[in-house]
């Protein structure tokens, strides 16, 4: 016959192997929640990335991109189209200014995103730095005092570094430290004439357009000196 004292003993025992197997339990379930949730957090791949509007000059150009989803970070990496080799670089913003380029170049490019160790998927283009000068080659002075101004058609230009096909040219006469228009013509023109006293020298500027898009650094500014035969 068992005493009081075993039958408490007994009682405790198989109360503290509850409870004990009881904590065992909820620390297995608790950690096993929380490796879900690592696993779960670790494994949410960015979205897509979407290109917006990139800013082109014949040495830099400056990439933008709209926000990714789950983004922590981007990779950029570029190089010459005919090289092997490419440089990488890193942000965590939306736009990316890369300078040194050379000019009349076209560049391969490729953007991703990153969250943590989990990257997004590449997107790719390409760019080029585009030369805009215009050949141009001023003509002799007549008696009348009129001369033209001629240039040669660029064989092929650039908008916002992609191929594209001039529109018309603009030449201008400078005025102070600003010019104003002399004439708007047609894409295959090569010359406009200029009236000018004999004997000074005037500050021109001509520059083609493409569409609708005009930009001053696409002007070329020349002096021309006028004389007298």
């Amino acid at each position: 016959m068992l005493n009081k004292n075993t039958v408490k003993e007994r009682c405790f025992m198989r109360l503290k192997r509850r409870i004990i197997t009881s904590l065992i339990c909820t620390f297995i379930i608790a950690n096993i929640l929380s490796g879900t949730n690592i696993i779960a957090n670790a494994a949410v791949k960015p979205g897509k990335i979407t290109l917006g509007k990139q800013t082109v000059t014949p040495t830099y150009v400056t990439i933008n991109w709209l926000q990714a989803s789950n983004a922590v970070g981007y990779e950029v990496y570029y190089k010459k189209s005919t090289a092997s080799d490419y440089t990488k670089k890193t942000t965590t913003g939306n736009s990316l200014v890369i300078k040194g380029l050379s000019k009349n170049t076209a560049y391969n490019i490729w953007i991703r995103v990153y969250n943590g160790s989990v990257y997004g998927d590449y997107k790719s283009f390409d760019l080029y730095t585009y030369v805009p000068d215009v050949d141009i080659q001023p003509t002799s002075l007549t008696a009348s005092g009129v001369q033209s101004i001629i240039w040669t058609i660029p064989s092929t230009v650039y908008l916002n570094g992609s191929k594209s096909s001039i529109s018309g040219f603009q030449t201008f006469k400078k005025n102070g430290s600003s010019y104003s228009l002399i004439k708007t013509l047609g894409k295959t023109e090569t010359q406009c004439p200029v009236a000018q006293s004999p004997f000074t020298n005037v500050d021109y500027g001509l520059r083609f357009y493409i569409a609708k898009s005009y930009t001053d650094r696409d002007k070329k500014a020349f002096t021309v000196n006028h004389f007298s035969n």
